[in-house]
């Protein structure tokens, strides 16, 4: 991602708005790259990173390690059964995704798309990443419980009548914020 990043820098517009877009394990890198990104002295010739967008997030690999399907009925036997093994075994996975580690240091506008029904991340990991976020009055958590599309499966947000108007929404309001900004600056001439 950081490749990306340097590459995209070297050949758009000084200042041009550039917005992270991830799905699923990709939030938790696009989460990096964000926070990496802010991280950096402001240089003038570079693109701005304006937002962040994020389709069925989750907290971090370890809370998603043991909700996910596959593994879900062992952890919850162990927490039942062997409580210090299960410590054990989650201490042990390394945890590169901590997007709950770096969510609140990336001071972004956020919008986040979470199907209520997802079976591979449960929708409570993206709530609860999201409420860790900084509070931004355009930041926005969108669940998507919609009828006419597949209930139960992973990142297909995109698919839904709501994705599409809401991704409008978010970026139309990203611009006109922008375009506040640019009036309220002081004129360099002043």
């Amino acid at each position: 991602a950081w490749t990306w990043w340097v590459w995209l820098s070297e050949r758009v517009a000084p200042g041009a708005a550039v917005y992270i877009y991830g799905q699923s394990l990709g939030t938790a890198v696009g989460i990096a790259l964000a926070h990496r990104i802010l991280q950096m002295p402001d240089k003038p010739d570079a693109p701005r990173l304006e937002g962040l967008i994020l389709d069925s997030p989750f907290t971090s690999m370890r809370e998603e390690v043991e909700l996910h399907p596959l593994s879900r009925g062992l952890f919850t036997f162990l927490r039942w059964a062997c409580p210090a093994l299960r410590t054990r075994i989650l201490a042990r996975l390394p945890d590169r995704w901590a997007s709950d580690e770096l969510i609140s240091q990336v001071s972004l506008p956020i919008l986040v798309f979470h199907k209520v029904e997802d079976e591979i991340v449960p929708v409570q990991l993206g709530r609860r990443l999201f409420s860790l976020a900084r509070a931004h009055p355009l930041s926005k958590f969108v669940e998507i419980d919609e009828p006419k599309v597949l209930k139960r499966h992973h990142v297909d947000a995109s698919t839904c009548y709501c994705w599409i108007a809401e991704m409008h929404h978010f970026l139309d309001a990203l611009d006109r914020e922008k375009k506040t900004r640019r009036r309220a600056a002081p004129s360099p001439n002043n």
